[in-house]
């Protein structure tokens, strides 16, 4: 199974900086944040909050995605995909 990098904001966090910061924990890419595609708004998520998922449109400033760094604890493999 293949997804896209996923994770949380921090507190005070912002879209572009957290996704930026993501991508980058996660498998070591460096992006712009351009703008969100789309969302989901689930309302089970734990400790009683609902729950907003963005999509957002990224450009890498690397090309280059041999040099990518994938965080062990949560990514197995990775491959490029433009889109």
């Amino acid at each position: 199974i293949w997804k896209i990098p996923t994770g949380l904001l921090n507190p005070h966090e912002d879209i572009k900086t957290g996704v930026e910061r993501e991508l980058f924990e996660e498998v070591g890419l460096e992006a712009h944040f351009e703008k969100v595609v789309g969302f989901r708004h689930g309302h089970a998520a734990p400790f009683g909050k609902s729950d907003l998922f963005f999509i957002c449109l990224m450009r890498a400033k690397e090309t280059d995605v041999s040099k990518l760094t994938l965080q062990a604890s949560e990514i197995e493999s990775a491959r490029w995909a433009d889109f």
